[in-house]
């Protein structure tokens, strides 16, 4: 069953692997917002649009720390990918070789990955 903090989570693990940019987390913590989560740093991710990655990244750390969980590592931020992809496509809400095409590309693109640059998360 997917949480209010699923969109965030995915976000923050398609940043994590390097396939999206940090300045696109605010967004997905306005959505998590929307969705019902809560947390005191939540809000000031969602209200954070326009911000650089030094801004951005301690704010996540502050988000995941009052979760009381840490932020996914690179294999579990391809897990949470790969799972989310998998659970469309059980759905029949994706193309199966769309689907396909997309797990491959993540599976390779996993192989030669080696965490954020500059990242305390690596």
């Amino acid at each position: 069953m997917r949480t209010c903090w699923h969109k965030l989570d995915l976000a923050v693990a398609h940043w994590t692997i390097g396939r999206l940019t940090i300045e696109e987390i605010p967004a997905a913590a306005v959505e998590a917002l929307a969705d019902g989560c809560k947390t005191p740093s939540l809000a000031l991710l969602g209200a954070m649009e326009g911000s650089t990655w030094s801004e951005i990244e301690p704010v996540v750390d502050r988000v995941f720390a009052e979760r009381e969980r840490p932020p996914p590592t690179n294999d579990e931020a391809v897990k949470l990918i790969a799972d989310a992809e998998l659970h469309e496509l059980a759905a029949g809400k994706s193309d199966p070789r769309g689907a396909s095409f997309k797990l491959a590309r993540l599976a390779w693109s996993s192989l030669w990955s080696v965490g954020r640059p500059n990242s305390n998360w690596a």
